[in-house]
């Protein structure tokens, strides 16, 4: 039996483990193609719903929008636990985490919701969550913390993250329907 450090798999032989590479490399391969069967069954299952408009489903744009626009809570979460605030931590992992399984479950009913108002229900929870982190933090946040993390001192930034997102759905509702009207 060939022997290879922690990496193989492990089966014993009198008292000593022995690592079998072959066994182990057996398991890899067989999670390879089983998770490989299960992609392209999803891609073969999946008929997502075409939009109207503009707004189409697309992966990456999907979970780069959601993930990019909600990834700063993360590292404000990791902040806040350094600094000794483990409860406002939560919070702000709480609002990536509801944002990350929003998508999630949007995602999974691509073949029953339109893309523009998986859209909208995306970034309606946005501007809910995203604010209320802010708020937070901007509120019971330490000074180190928020010094450590260089949190804007000026109101404009808060302004800013309560304005963004609704000004955003606005914008996209007038895109979405300017290209359904020329279509008519």
């Amino acid at each position: 039996m060939k022997r290879l450090g922690f990496i193989a798999g492990v089966s014993r032989r009198g008292n000593r483990l022995a690592f079998d590479v072959t066994s182990c490399q057996n398991h890899i391969r067989n999670a390879i193609r089983s998770t490989t069967r299960m992609t392209v069954q999803m891609k073969n299952n999946s008929n997502p719903l075409k939009g109207p408009g503009r707004f189409q489903w697309s992966a990456g744009g999907w979970f780069g929008s959601s993930l990019g626009s909600s990834a700063w809570t993360l590292v404000t979460s990791y902040f806040l636990v350094v600094h000794h605030q483990p409860f406002l931590a939560a919070i702000a992992a709480s609002g990536f985490l509801a944002i990350l399984i929003a998508s999630l479950v949007l995602w999974t009913l691509r073949e029953q919701v339109f893309p523009f108002t998986a859209l909208m229900a995306i970034l309606s929870l946005m501007a809910f969550t995203l604010p209320m982190v802010w708020l937070v933090v901007l509120s019971y946040g330490s000074a180190e913390a928020k010094n450590a993390m260089n949190w804007p001192i000026s109101p404009w930034p808060t302004v800013f993250v309560f304005a963004l997102i609704p000004s955003l759905m606005i914008w996209f509702a007038y895109l979405e329907r300017l290209v359904i009207f020329k279509t008519r």
